[in-house]
């Protein structure tokens, strides 16, 4: 009988041993031959076999490797009539009926399409089936790799004309032949690579091992892949045909075959080539890098709605476009918001009504910092904004929403630390003596700008920082009792560093001397010791000025006697020696360092603790040391506690992590945190790099 004959076509029914069959496409008839020709076709079901019904083998337990219909027992046999007959869908099947029946398949595909137009009409329903039954028992590898090659190679002779889909799956350890073919017809075309066919060949490379992120959050991995290959290559990648032929060898699961099937076309072969997959590989392995933090929440919460916890955790080119309700509703909010203006002062009452998923009340401090990462990445700032020193957002507050440019830092500078320390003094002060009017604003604003050297990110996050500041101008009682710990020193620093900045231009102006006055008694000075500090940065007095670091001026106690009339206050600039202001200037940092956590109001450890202090012997700087003493205070952070609290020691959280585990393994040989998020302290040599 031929194999035409033999076949039961799709929706055809055939009854054996009593067995009805639905559906067809299997074979069933007598002495049909193997494709080889050595034996009789594995896949044909022949009527004149016994089968034993009363008895039926349903765990398979006389089934062979390679099996046949015509040499199994007549046990198994009627199980595998009973499968075919309730619907080859049972989850719970011998896995040896299911590649029995697959056989059929594979021989009406491999061997009788190519050559029958009445068997290619058959291939639609062929792949329909297997792609169904991939679904059900897809859970054996083997199987699952088989017929996954089935399915690649069916959505080329089934395809009309260059209509191919790019695989998605795996199919074995070769590239899938769809994706050879059709980036083979794209290469031979001349034209570029679209976007679909690159993450195509990334996914299904047999050399890439794809990482949790990619299969746990494959749409967002897949959005992301096409936005960075399109940003990195345009229309696509443009490759030049290679010699090398598509030539394909394909083992079928069946040995009515005999061996492998030979597949050749007229194409080159894209499998042959390196330079494209190394390019591809380098974007996917960043998009899933970025999308790690992701992946992590979702496989925590894998049935939780997206909330803007989740989206903040997104790279940006997500964050807006992600399909959250709640930060869809965040982002229409700011839009209206700000409207055409650059910033806006908000009501933070309504900004956390956006934000319910935190919960009622204040923000904690790694909500806060979630919220700024994901403003930062729709292209908005927020003040206050904890990573920059401000506090956490509270029910009844002000805000101020403003328009960011990329690329802006997440990490205060110590110059910007100084000018937000300056504008908190600035404020106190004038909120006492009045108000500052829009001119005085302005001034100080690029006073500040310009005298500390700030980036345009830092300028628009300052000029922020200071609308919010007039909003909530802090109080000045407040204030002088964050000032009471400090020494006379660092008071004295403090003070100098302000006529440096007033004098920044190269003079300091009357008004100006009068402003900085009515700061000193706040740091516990005498006003009139700004005249003698502003004559030691004069021209005429520069000689005196050599310290570098520093000036601390002790102002003398007062004498019983006569009383020595007030200085004069200056009637016109004063010049100033630009060597003395420049001198403090740099101890922006120092000044930055000192007053770190008197704007704060969550308590921040900038103190270096005994252990901290004794970690620099370990090679650690003050800043790590500070940080591993926070950090062995639990076995356990998440990422972004971590992030919080490396922003409070002013250190890069990735780059703090490379320098605590080097100076651990120099001293232990081994990593002191390990993990990503969570992230695990290894206590013991924390400890030992602590003493």
């Amino acid at each position: 009988m031929s194999a035409d004959d033999c076949w039961v076509p799709p929706g055809g029914d055939a009854t054996v041993a009593g067995y009805t069959i639905q559906g067809g496409m299997l074979y069933m008839g007598q002495r049909l031959s193997s494709i080889a020709g050595q034996s009789f076709e594995p896949a044909l079901i022949d009527p004149s076999l016994r089968v034993n019904r009363s008895s039926p083998d349903h765990i398979g337990a006389g089934m062979m490797y390679w099996p046949s219909y015509s040499s199994i027992s007549p046990e198994c046999r009627a199980a595998y009539l009973d499968w075919l007959a309730t619907g080859r869908r049972d989850p719970t099947a011998c896995i040896g009926y299911v590649f029995l029946y697959f056989y059929g398949l594979e021989r009406r595909a491999l061997a009788e399409a190519p050559k029958s137009e009445r068997a290619k009409q058959d291939l639609p329903h062929i792949m329909g089936e297997v792609e169904q039954l991939v679904q059900v028992y897809g859970g054996s590898r083997s199987f699952r790799v088989y017929a996954t090659q089935l399915l690649d190679v069916l959505r080329i002779l089934a395809a009309t004309g260059d209509d191919i889909e790019p695989p998605t799956q795996r199919t074995g350890y070769e590239l899938p032949v769809s994706l050879r073919v059709g980036v083979g017809r794209i290469v031979a075309n001349g034209k570029p690579l679209p976007s679909d066919w690159a993450l195509s060949w990334f996914l299904t490379h047999p050399a890439i091992s794809l990482r949790t992120s990619v299969l746990r959050c494959s749409s967002e991995f897949n959005d992301l892949f096409r936005i960075r290959y399109s940003r990195e290559f345009g229309e696509g990648l443009r490759l030049k045909p290679n010699s090398t032929r598509l030539k394909m060898s394909i083992a079928p699961a069946s040995a009515s075959f005999g061996g492998h099937v030979e597949l050749s076309m007229d194409l080159p072969d894209v499998a042959a080539l390196t330079s494209p997959i190394a390019k591809l590989r380098q974007i996917g392995e960043s998009c899933a890098t970025d999308l790690d933090a992701f992946s992590r929440w979702v496989g925590r919460n894998v049935d939780a709605p997206k909330t803007i916890a989740a989206v903040a955790l997104l790279p940006p080119e997500l964050a807006t476009t992600h399909d959250s309700q709640e930060a869809r509703e965040l982002w229409r909010w700011i839009k209206n918001t700000l409207g055409a203006q650059e910033r806006a002062v908000c009501e933070s009452n309504d900004l956390l009504r956006h934000c319910a998923s935190f919960g009622a009340g204040k923000l904690a401090k790694s909500e806060a910092v979630l919220l700024a990462q994901l403003l930062e990445k729709g292209g908005y700032g927020i003040e206050p904004d904890v990573r920059f020193g401000g506090a956490p957002l509270t029910p009844g507050g002000t805000a101020i929403v403003f328009k960011l440019p990329s690329g802006a830092g997440a990490i205060a500078s110590p110059q910007y630390s100084a000018a937000t320390v300056l504008l908190h003094l600035a404020v106190a002060v004038s909120a006492a003596d009045g108000s500052i009017s829009p001119s005085e604003e302005q001034h100080l604003q690029q006073h500040l700008q310009q005298a500390l050297a700030l980036s345009d990110a830092e300028r628009l996050r300052l000029s922020a920082h200071l609308s919010w500041l007039l909003q909530s101008p802090p109080s000045l009682t407040a204030l002088k009792k964050r000032l009471d710990p400090l020494d006379q020193s660092q008071r004295s620093a403090i003070a100098s560093f302000m006529i440096g900045v007033a004098g920044a231009d190269g003079e300091i102006s009357p008004a100006e001397i009068r402003t900085v006055g009515k700061v000193y008694p706040m740091l516990g000075l005498d006003a009139e010791q700004v005249y003698s500090d502003v004559h030691a940065m004069t021209a005429g007095g520069a000689t005196t000025v050599q310290a570098t670091g520093p000036v601390t001026i002790i102002p003398g106690l007062a004498q019983e006697g006569y009383a020595i009339p007030s200085r004069p206050v200056p009637t016109q600039n004063v010049r100033l020696d630009m060597t003395a202001v420049n001198a403090k200037l740099v101890e922006s940092a120092q000044i930055s360092a000192i007053l770190d956590d008197i704007f704060t109001d969550e308590e921040v450890v900038t103190s270096p603790t005994p252990s901290a202090l004794a970690a620099t012997g370990a090679k650690l700087s003050l800043a790590h040391g500070v940080l591993l003493s926070r950090l062995v205070e639990r076995s356990e952070w998440s990422r972004v506690e971590f992030e919080t609290i490396a922003a409070e020691c002013r250190l890069l959280p990735d780059g703090a992590i490379d320098t605590l585990n080097e100076a651990a393994f120099e001293h232990s040989g081994a990593p002191v945190l390990e993990g990503d998020d969570p992230m695990q302290v290894d206590a013991p040599i924390a400890k030992e790099l602590l003493t």
